[in-house]
């Protein structure tokens, strides 16, 4: 008995995965071989041919029980193989009639035994395909071939992997395209009528829903193209179409939306279901961005279960307004009925629970056949639905008016003996108004004799403006002339930048600059006692003083240059005898270039120089004395020496950069400033004063400029 039960034992495995030999005897035989071949899963997506052909994994081939094989949503990649032979004298195809199969290989065996691979599927171009049809077609074997051939096929996708196979003659597979393409021209033919027929009424009747609608058909007319595989023919297999498939299925469901809820008009009349529509909308969106992002497996998945549950919410809230007399509902519960039911059945029917029959796999196209009709009745029973009610608000509209012409009368009739009183009322008061007129004519009299004094003051104080506004810009002319030109700051220095922003037209800030010889140079910043036009003598006072001091008495110590500044003020405002006081703040800087470093000397009147050194800050700052003034207290200022490589950079200011205040009164301050010299020094010199620049304005927002604005930086 043990060795019976294991000589079952092993027979079973063979048993259990038997190929039955698919064989066309005549050339009219068109045989579907879904239950005719042998499967494997592959869910690891890494195994080889040559590892398919291996013992072990041939034990793993399983028969397949459906006429159409359907694995759903997978990710594995699935093998399949069958063995034919050809008893006709017609050469014999392969038709896999899915075109949206992302990857297929179809591997046939030569004379010699050895295997050869042909690529096909929707990532491979149309145009590269030996039958240029809608499904894949791939040769069997040549007239009368007395062999008898094992072919293999892998299959991958990242959607719904249902694969409809069958053989036959060329002849036979001609005559079955006709009677299909036939029936699906069909279809297109009248989903393109009912485009032409619903956009005409939408521009003759302006309702979007019509608008909505058409976009509803023609993505549905485009998905249906596209599953049946006519969309690569014309616009070829690498658009997005064939790897973002799920995008007009998700579009078509949003546009849906938007009809149902423009043509039931649920936000009026069911508020609270409304707002769901959104959710359903929200999913589509999703389900668009999982595509997007790669995850079609999943992207379809949403995709399946959000058109099922967005059909059957349109039908409840078509039920609901139905309930409440929304008679125009009950064509649309009639479409979209039939829709659910058709699609709940395309989508078993994709997802393997239901076998694969005529009507299973066309169960969306008739679905929307119907739904299209259906809608079309539905949209044209609003229209009947419409004229009756501007009818009905005619009528309404008749017998609203004829009453309150009666209302309008009687009040007419009443109105009429108010108007008499109010006229005796009216007569008196225009007495007196004329009374008062003529009251108001001698004092406009006045004011025309008060208005021409004033003018006359106007065109006078006007003449006067205009002159010393003339003057000043001259003034600001003679002050730009004065101030170093570009070409000269950068024959010396490598680079520069100057930030000058006056208070007013004219400023009491100024620079200057001279070159003593090749290697020496001197610069200084100012900032004089007030601004605009009093400033501005007090510069020009300045740099005459400085001109005088450096090239006719050749004084080129900074703080000797400070102490003649100093006294030559003193003498031109003659401040030892009257009560002026006015001087300047002023920074001065001798520079004396080698070819490695420049050495600075340095000397101050209440400003400071600034440079970075090791990622600081350094600071030097001058005498806590100004120049000028009536004080007679001995001036001493100090001289300040230190050393810049080349590339480094020197900077200066006047107080006006850092007591700039803003809305809360609070200074930019010097802190700030450091800061901001630290963080960019090394950025280049435009970047530096467009930072500086607009930190400033960005501090300043709405508060006037306190005071002139001067911040120069010079790069060794």
């Amino acid at each position: 008995m043990k060795p019976i039960i294991v000589f079952l034992f092993l027979c079973f495995p063979f048993y259990s995965f038997a190929q039955t030999l698919v064989s066309v005897e005549n050339d009219s035989d068109l045989i579907n071989i879904g239950k005719r071949v042998l499967f494997f899963e592959d869910k690891s997506g890494k195994l080889s041919f040559q590892d398919i052909l291996e013992d072990k994994n041939q034990l793993r081939f399983i028969k397949n029980e459906s006429y159409v094989p359907n694995f759903a949503n997978t990710s594995s990649v699935i093998w399949c193989k069958f063995t034919f032979n050809n008893e006709t004298e017609e050469n014999c195809l392969l038709e896999i009639a899915n075109p949206t199969i992302q990857k297929i290989e179809f591997y046939s065996p030569n004379p010699d035994g050895k295997y050869q691979v042909q690529n096909f599927g929707s990532s491979e171009h149309y145009h590269k395909r030996y039958f240029k049809t809608n499904y894949f077609l791939m040769p069997l074997a040549s007239a009368a071939t007395p062999t008898v051939k094992t072919f293999y096929i892998r299959f991958q996708t990242d959607y719904n992997l249902e694969i409809p196979m069958q053989v036959g003659t060329i002849k036979a597979m001609l005559e079955n395209h006709h009677q299909r393409d036939t029936l699906i021209g069909m279809y297109f033919g009248l989903m393109f009528i009912m485009i032409c027929y619903n956009l005409f009424l939408y521009f003759a009747i302006r309702d979007a829903a019509y608008l909505y609608y058409v976009a509803t058909i023609f993505l549905l007319f485009l998905l249906n193209a596209t599953l049946k595989g006519h969309v690569f023919g014309f616009i070829g297999a690498q658009t997005w179409l064939s790897n973002y498939l799920t995008l007009v299925p998700d579009l078509m469901i949003i546009f849906v939306l938007l009809f149902s809820s423009s043509f039931l008009e649920t936000k009026k009349n069911v508020p609270y279901w409304h707002a769901g529509l959104y959710a359903f909308i929200a999913l589509s969106v999703g389900s668009m961005l999982l595509s997007l992002l790669g995850y079609n497996l999943f992207s379809d998945l949403v995709l399946k279960n959000t058109s099922l549950l967005s059909c059957l919410y349109l039908i409840i809230i078509a039920g609901l307004m139905y309930k409440k007399g929304f008679m125009i509902a009950r064509f649309y519960i009639l479409a979209w009925g039939t829709f659910l039911i058709c699609n709940i059945i395309y989508v078993l029917y994709l997802s393997a629970f239901l076998p694969a029959n005529v009507f299973t796999s066309h169960a969306s196209m008739i679905g929307s056949v119907l739904e299209v009709l259906l809608l079309s009745f539905a949209l044209a029973d609003k229209i009947t639905l419409l004229r009756k009610q501007k009818q009905q608000a005619q009528e309404s509209n008749f017998r609203l008016i004829t009453q309150q012409n009666k209302i309008l009368e009687q009040k007419v009739n009443e109105r009429t003996t108010e108007l008499k009183e109010k006229n005796e009322e009216i007569a008196s008061q225009n007495e007196e108004l004329k009374r008062q007129q003529e009251t108001m004519l001698e004092f406009n009299d006045r004011m025309f004799e008060m208005h021409e004094q004033v003018e006359s003051t106007f065109q006078k104080l006007k003449y006067t403006s205009d002159r010393l506004g003339e003057s000043i810009r001259y003034a600001q002319h003679i002050q730009q002339v004065v101030l170093p030109e570009s070409k000269q700051l950068k024959d010396f220095f490598t680079d520069y930048f100057a930030i000058y922003l006056p208070k007013d037209t004219v400023s009491g800030d100024f620079y200057w600059f001279t070159q003593i010889s090749e290697n020496q140079g001197i610069f200084v910043l100012a900032d004089c006692t007030g601004h605009g036009v009093p400033g501005a003598f007090m510069s020009m006072i300045g740099s005459t003083i400085l001109y005088e001091t450096i090239h006719v008495k050749k004084i080129i110590s900074p703080s000797e240059i400070l102490l003649a500044i100093h006294e030559g003020v003193k003498n031109v405002l003659k401040q030892s005898e009257g009560k002026n006081s006015d001087g300047m703040d002023a920074a001065i800087c001798l520079f004396e270039k080698n070819e490695k470093n420049t050495k600075i000397i340095f000397s101050g009147a209440k400003l400071a120089v600034f440079y970075t050194k090791n990622q600081e800050i350094v600071q030097i700052s001058g005498d806590k004395i100004s120049i000028g003034g009536r004080t007679e207290k001995t001036r001493n200022f100090s001289n300040y020496e230190f050393v810049l490589n080349n590339q480094e950079i020197l900077y200066l200011t006047t107080d006006g950069y850092v007591d700039q205040v803003n809305g809360q009164k609070e200074k930019l301050g010097s802190p700030r400033f450091k800061q901001l010299i630290l963080d960019n020094f090394g950025k280049s010199f435009a970047e530096q004063q467009e930072i500086l620049q607009q930190t400033f304005f960005e501090h300043q927002k709405e508060e006037p400029q306190r005071d002139d604005v001067s911040v120069i930086a010079l790069k060794m």
